[in-house]
């Protein structure tokens, strides 16, 4: 009951932000080992919407299950807080503000949402993070020493992308002593990196805070962070202990870096007859190819690469592999929206000899969005299908006198009552 709660509300929070009146019908199957599941092809929703930009929401719920009385709910929503009543079961209207809520979400997931409501971007470590990355970018370049080499191709191949371009093509050939100096400084930097170790800290903080298995096992952040901390010290201890046997590993490994234009063309790590590198091609405002390859000789075959393509319309991507069945297709309108205000899209994965899908349109007959998987050649499947014609919605505020909840455990109880009265009547039934 407290997880459909919670779904219900976030679509009302979600509908509040935008102009929308419409009732949707949902509707879903699902197909085990060829097995059709009638209690779910024969159970239906009606989920209505009734919002006013920036006003706040009314949406309601009309739920039909086979063997059970029907559900119907109204749920309501305003920049003060939110509401509810379940008619039929109980038809008193709560009421409650949003600081009921967020203490009930702290309560229920274990988070801890005050650094959140008052997050700022100027919160960032902004300053720690540049330096940060300029005291190891600046240890990278230890690397470039007397086996560096830098020439300029006007026809450097891409071999995964299959195209030449005009690019500074730099080679980097560290030698083993040149790694083993590169891994020490890492580690010996590290240790002594006081900013380092507070954002660490920090991003360990946010995690306690989120996770209720850890506020469970940990008295503190400050217990959980001085733990963690404690372990990634012991792992730097063993990365100055071992640099040696780090550098005799990448010993022979060259790294070729191709730019021009102010893009990074190519990056290869080649050792031995092994190379893996990155290709990149195009630009994001008009078609982009981006890809991770493993080189053979001349050859490449692709980890992943993806076609991104940015016109007056819609965004589209397509992704690829040459090492597992994988197809990617993706189209995002720009110009058409759904009756609910989505973006009419589109998502179609193929991997191995599983299928998923989703999309949202207005298409006939009047699909707002489906989302959906098929496997084992439709042995086993699931689809979610939600309908609309676009007619307004004339679900309505509830006009009986609120019921004021003013804490936490007043919210747990009366979710709890209307669970028990549910329960009762479909026993009764």
């Amino acid at each position: 009951m407290k997880k459909i709660f919670c779904v219900f509300l976030a679509l009302a929070m979600a509908f509040s932000l935008c102009a929308c009146s419409t009732d949707v019908r949902l509707s879903a199957s699902y197909v085990e080992d060829g097995e059709v599941d009638e209690m779910i092809e024969q159970s239906e929703a009606i989920v209505s919407f009734n919002a006013e930009e920036g006003e706040g929401a009314v949406i309601g719920i009309d739920v039909s299950v086979p063997g059970i009385n029907p559900v119907k709910a109204i749920l309501t929503v305003d920049k003060n807080g939110f509401g509810f009543t379940v008619p039929g079961i109980d038809d008193n209207y709560y009421v409650a503000g949003w600081d009921v809520l967020k203490e009930a979400t702290e309560e229920n997931t274990g988070m801890d949402f005050s650094s959140i409501s008052s997050f700022s971007p100027s919160d960032l470590p902004i300053g720690e993070l540049t330096g940060i990355f300029s005291r190891y970018g600046g240890l990278l370049f230890s690397l470039i020493g007397e086996g560096t080499t830098s020439e300029e191709s006007d026809a450097y191949k891409l071999a995964g992308l299959e195209a030449e371009v005009a690019a500074e093509v730099i080679t980097i050939s560290p030698t083993e002593e040149e790694w083993a100096q590169f891994f020490t400084s890492v580690f010996e930097t590290a240790k002594g990196d006081d900013e380092l170790k507070s954002l660490i800290e920090q991003v360990l903080a946010m995690a306690y805070n989120s996770s209720e298995d850890l506020r469970e096992y940990y008295d503190s952040a400050e217990a959980f962070a001085a733990d963690t901390m404690e372990q990634f010290d012991d792992l730097l201890d063993q990365g100055l202990a071992n640099a040696d046997s780090i550098a005799a590993v990448l010993s022979g490994a060259t790294l070729q870096v191709a730019v021009g234009d102010s893009s990074i063309y190519a990056v290869k790590v080649s050792k031995d007859d092994m190379s893996l590198g990155y290709e990149g091609l195009g630009d994001f405002a008009d078609v982009r190819r981006d890809g991770l390859f493993l080189y053979f000789g001349e050859s490449a075959s692709a980890v992943l690469v993806n076609t991104f393509q940015n016109t007056d319309e819609a965004f589209t991507t397509y992704a690829t592999s040459d090492m597992i069945t994988l197809e990617i297709t993706a189209t995002v309108s720009k110009t058409e929206r759904t009756t609910l205000g989505i973006p009419v899209s589109y998502l179609n994965i193929i991997l191995e000899d599983m299928g998923l899908y989703a999309f949202a349109d207005d298409g006939d007959p009047d699909t707002v969005f489906e989302v959906g998987m098929v496997q084992d050649g439709g042995e086993n499947a699931f689809r979610l299908t939600a309908k609309t014609d676009g007619s307004p919605s004339d679900i309505t505020k509830p006009d009986t006198e609120p019921v004021e909840i003013t804490s936490m455990e007043q919210l747990q109880e009366v979710m709890e009552s209307i669970q028990e009265k549910f329960e009762s009547a479909n026993v009764a039934a």
